[in-house]
C-alpha cells in the first residue's frame, strides 16, 4: 500500500472519529515517563518511542520522557516494581519477551504485582542467515540440529525472551533441547545481526520489524516466519511450509507499577485509548508492520497471568529453567 495513501486514509478516518465523539479526551497526566527495561534499538523501544509521539500528537499527554534500563530486562524490571510503586506517572514498557528474561534471571520480580495497562501490538518471529550464508531453509537447520545438536548457533535478545523461546520452539521440532543450543543473547537484540553477518553466529532470530530493513537491502535473507500463513507483502515461508509446527507471535504492552489505585488506572486506560486513536499509532503500525491487538484493562490481566504459566511450562519443556 502507498504510504501516502494509508496516511490520508487514518487521517480521515481519524477526523471522523474526533467529529462523532464531539469531545476532548481525559485530562492530560502529565509529565509521564515511559520506562523501557533495555536499551535503545530494541522493540520495547521503537514501541516506546511510537507512543511518546501518539500519546502527545494526541493530547492525551504534553510530555512524555523516556526512561531506559541497560543492565537488562530482569533488573529493570525488579528495579520498576520497587523503585515506583504507587506512581501513575510512570508506565512500564514490556511483552512477552519480560517474563522468560525475569524468570531466568532469578531476580525477585512477581511479575504478577505489575497493574496491567493495556496490550497494545502482536508481530511474529523472523529467523534470518547472513546473505552469503550457505543454509537455504529452515529444514535444513532442523535436519543439522537433529543429527549435530551443537553445530547450529543462534544470536537474539535476552536470555529467555521471544527470540530465545523461537530457538526453543526450532529445537523441539527437531528433536533438541534448547539448553543444547549455541545461543548468545544481546541486551535487547542489538547487535545480533553484527554479530551473524561477521560469522559470529548462523543465524539471527528477532521480530519482523526488526530484520526487515536488514532483509530488503539483502544484507540478510529470511528462512521462516513463525506465522500461521505467509503476511501480505512479506516473502518468507512459515515454520508450517517447512515441515515445522511452529506459530509464536511477540505482543507488546504497557503496564503501571504496583500500588496504583483503581481510578488511576483507568485514567492510564483511557489515555491510551485516546492515544491509539491518534494518526501518529496507525502510522507506526504500518512502519513496523505490527498488528494491533488491544486488550484493555482486567481482560489483560488475565491474559497476563496466562502467559506467566505458558512460558514457565515452556521453559522447563525446553531444559531451560
Amino acid at each position: 500500500m502507498d504510504r501516502r495513501l494509508f496516511i490520508a486514509g487514518a487521517a480521515a478516518t481519524l477526523a471522523g472519529t474526533q467529529a462523532a465523539r464531539g469531545q476532548p479526551g481525559p485530562p492530560a497526566l502529565d509529565p509521564l515517563t515511559l520506562f523501557v527495561p533495555s536499551t535503545r534499538g530494541g522493540g520495547w523501544d521503537r514501541t516506546a518511542r511510537a507512543m511518546q509521539e501518539s500519546l502527545i500528537e494526541s493530547g492525551a499527554v504534553a510530555d512524555v520522557g523516556l526512561l531506559y534500563e541497560t543492565a537488562g530486562a530482569a533488573a529493570g524490571i525488579a528495579d520498576f516494581l520497587t523503585r515506583y510503586h504507587g506512581r501513575p506517572d510512570t508506565l512500564l514498557v514490556g511483552g512477552l519477551g519480560m517474563i522468560g528474561a525475569v524468570l531466568l534471571g532469578r531476580v525477585p520480580a512477581d511479575l504478577s504485582r505489575l497493574t496491567p495497562i493495556a496490550r497494545l501490538t502482536n508481530e511474529y518471529m523472523v529467523l534470518a542467515v547472513a546473505h552469503d550464508s550457505e543454509t537455504d531453509s529452515l529444514r535444513d537447520i532442523l535436519a543439522e540440529l537433529a543429527h549435530h545438536p551443537g553445530s547450529v548457533s543462534f544470536a537474539g535478545g535476552n536470555r529467555g525472551n521471544v527470540d530465545h523461546l523461537f530457538v526453543g520452539l526450532i529445537g523441539r521440532a527437531a528433536g533438541v533441547r534448547a539448553s543444547a543450543i549455541p545461543y548468545r543473547a544481546f541486551v535487547g537484540g542489538k547487535g545480533a545481526v553484527d554479530y551473524v553477518t561477521s560469522g559470529g553466529a548462523d543465524c539471527v532470530v528477532d521480530s519482523l520489524s526488526a530484520l526487515q530493513d536488514d532483509i530488503a537491502i539483502g544484507r540478510l535473507r529470511g528462512l521462516a516466519i513463525s506465522s500461521p500463513q505467509r503476511l501480505p507483502g512479506i516473502a518468507i515461508p512459515t515454520c508450517f511450509e517447512q515441515g515445522a509446527d511452529i506459530e509464536i507471535s511477540n505482543w507488546r504492552g504497557v503496564f503501571a507499577p504496583p500500588g496504583v489505585d483503581a481510578a488511576d488506572a483507568a485514567r492510564l486506560q483511557a489515555m491510551v485509548g485516546r492515544m491509539l486513536a491518534s494518526l501518529a499509532w496507525r502510522a507506526a503500525l504500518f512502519q513496523y508492520s505490527w498488528s494491533s491487538d488491544v486488550l484493555i484493562g482486567p481482560p489483560f490481566r488475565i491474559f497476563l497471568n496466562a502467559e506467566l504459566a505458558r512460558v514457565r511450562s515452556l521453559l522447563s519443556g525446553f531444559g531451560l529453567r
